[in-house]
């Protein structure tokens, strides 16, 4: 009965925690019409809803969700729809694509990942609570335990009762596996006491009653399985899967009226079981019947029942790998069945196919060959024992020419020993002297290799004098035209305020001019001026752009809004001219060029002047 109930242990925590409808078409119209986080929940919904009929819309929906949590940056959404992802190939990995739990896996890592980033404690206990399951089918025990206590911790913290009574519920299934009834006990009742869902329950009275059954409180066990029968009847309308355990509820029922030899019980129960309409109650009752008529001392009808159901599973096997648990098991019948007849051949080999099924990396299409293959080992051990009789006849009569044979086999041995001992220092002289040729042409490889790199440091040594060398050449050359160009802006300088004494002094014939010469006078100054500004300017440019390459380019780029006479004024402050001296160059007023400095700082964010000049400084870098 234990094997029955662990059957499907883990595609009981996946029903109880998701379920299925026939809403897709108005979930995928409400999908179109909402906001991006309600349509991620939507998408995820979807996903599940799909989740047994098409696997590939299943999957689709669940990394539409994905794609789209991430987009919006929505980590409640990613770790959902990750969950949905690693649910989806954990009950896939079930059937025949068993390489699937490593995609789970990797899904729920994920998951747990983004859960930790964001403190989302839904996603940390349904992530634990899959890792568990994941370690349960690698039968890591100590590891299963400890993620489903820690999915407990989380669920608990956002009162998710139906999380943490089904983790309960599968802790306790776990010792029950390892016959801690006591401990299974105890997490029972722990399921029992967080379960809001009666069918949890139920499936908790169930496997408590079972337990206790094995441990032997018989009257409490019948109580307690009596208390899940009427829990299971209640939900069986509500819930698909209360069958599914109404069935191992009558089973246990009956396994117990077998204990007591109430066979005429026991086969009611069976009745009752075998009438529950799902796929698998004829197969499960199959095994009860052999169970029964193997305590009735019908050995025929054992056995017919036995087989029956060990090829319903083998059948059921190579669709859902779980199965395999109910081959193992009828073998062991068939084999407890056999030797209670005397039948030890039979009984040898059932047990070996048993011990065979039991390994979880035997495949599913191998029975006919270990079956040829234990008859071959039959066949071997016939063949041994008449050997054998043949040998203790042989040595009854040639006892004193064995006794020779191995007195003259000692004495070849012992010189051939000796032979061997000689060679073996002969080869050990000749190893010691490689050994001491080789010391020596290592050593002498280690010091041409010392040398090697002595020559390569002193290499790397003059490489680094003379890019030392080429590096204070080219900061010499910098601080040159530097040097240059401050000369070449201090000779603008001293050139505009030669021409402003000229104009100046052409200014004062103004008065004795008519009209017409006065404004040609103005025009001459005007133009002369502007010629002027832009030969010098253009010189000192062509200079300025040496040094700084992409002085102008930078600046552009990340301030577009200067104009070109504040462009101007911002290469004169990189190389430290006052405010004075710029607004000689620009021939322009001290006042004026207080206000253009201070549209500069405007568009630059800069307080103070200080401020601007050590920002221009960086604007080439």
């Amino acid at each position: 009965m234990k094997i029955a109930i662990l059957i499907l242990q883990l595609l009981i925590s996946s029903f109880i925690l998701m379920s299925q409808t026939n809403y897709q078409d108005s979930l995928f119209t409400l999908s179109q019409k909402s906001k991006k986080k309600d349509k991620v929940e939507i998408l995820i919904k979807l996903s599940e809803s799909f989740q047994k009929s098409d696997s590939s819309k299943c999957v689709e929906y669940a990394k539409d969700a994905l794609n789209l949590s991430k987009e919006i940056k929505y980590k409640e959404g990613e770790a959902e729809a990750y969950l949905q992802l690693g649910r989806f190939y954990f009950q896939d990995s079930d059937r025949k694509h068993s390489s699937n739990i490593e995609l789970s896996n990797e899904y729920y890592a994920f998951c747990l990942n983004t859960s930790k980033e964001i403190n989302y404690f839904r996603g940390l206990a349904y992530s634990y609570f899959y890792y568990g399951a994941i370690a349960w089918r690698s039968n890591n025990l100590s590891q299963t335990l400890e993620y489903y206590l820690l999915s407990v911790d989380n669920a608990l913290k956002i009162n998710d009762l139906n999380i943490v009574s089904v983790a309960y519920n599968n802790i306790a299934d776990i010792y029950f596996q390892n016959e801690q009834y006591d401990d299974a006990i105890e997490y029972y009742e722990k399921c029992i006491e967080y379960s809001t869902s009666e069918f949890t329950k139920g499936i908790a009275y169930l496997g408590m009653g079972t337990a206790q059954f094995k441990g032997g409180c018989k009257v409490k066990s019948q109580n307690n399985i009596n208390t899940a029968l009427e829990i299971l009847k209640k939900v069986q309308q509500q819930d698909d899967y209360a069958s599914v355990f109404l069935l191992f509820t009558y089973q246990a029922l009956a396994e117990l009226a077998i204990d007591r030899n109430d066979f005429e019980e026991a086969e009611k129960k069976l009745a009752l079981a075998k009438n529950i309409e799902i796929n698998f109650a004829s197969t499960e009752t199959l095994y009860w019947y052999a169970q029964l008529y193997f305590k009735e001392k019908n050995s025929d009808l054992a056995i017919k029942y036995a087989f029956e159901y060990l090829n319903q599973s083998l059948n059921d096997m190579k669709q859902w790998r779980v199965h395999v648990e109910k081959v193992t098991r009828a073998y062991l019948l068939l084999a407890q069945i056999s030797e209670s007849t005397n039948n030890y051949t039979e009984a040898y080999k059932f047990l070996t196919l048993h011990n065979l099924y039991s390994d979880s990396t035997i495949s599913f299409n191998q029975s006919e060959k270990i079956i040829e293959l234990t008859k071959l080992h039959e066949a071997e051990i016939k063949k041994h024992e008449i050997e054998t009789n043949i040998l203790k006849e042989r040595t009854n009569n040639l006892s004193k020419k064995i006794l020779i044979s191995i007195i003259v086999v000692l004495i070849l041995f012992v010189a051939f020993l000796a032979s061997i001992i000689r060679y073996r220092i002969k080869i050990h002289k000749k190893d010691k002297l490689l050994l001491t040729k080789r010391l020596k042409i290592q050593q002498i490889e280690i010091h041409e290799k010392r040398l090697e790199q002595e020559k390569e440091l002193e290499i790397q040594k003059k490489q680094k004098e003379i890019s030392d060398l080429k590096l204070q050449t080219a900061q010499n050359q910098i601080v040159n035209q530097e040097k240059e160009l401050l000369s070449n802006a201090t000779h603008i300088l001293h050139i505009n305020q030669k021409l402003e004494e000229i104009l100046i002094e052409a200014k004062k014939i103004q008065p004795y001019l008519n009209s017409e010469g006065k404004k040609l006078l103005l025009d001459l100054i005007r133009n002369f001026k502007i010629e002027n500004e832009n030969e010098s300017w253009n010189d000192f440019k062509h200079k300025f752009d040496l040094l700084h390459a992409n002085f102008y380019i930078n600046l552009s780029e990340k301030y577009p809004s200067l104009t070109s006479t504040e462009k101007k004024i911002c290469a004169l402050l990189t190389i430290e001219m006052s405010t004075t001296e710029i607004a000689s160059i620009l021939s322009k007023s001290y006042n004026s060029m207080n206000v253009a400095i201070s549209r500069i700082r405007q568009k630059t964010n800069c307080a103070e002047t200080d401020d601007l000049k050590s920002l221009l400084k960086t604007i080439e870098k």
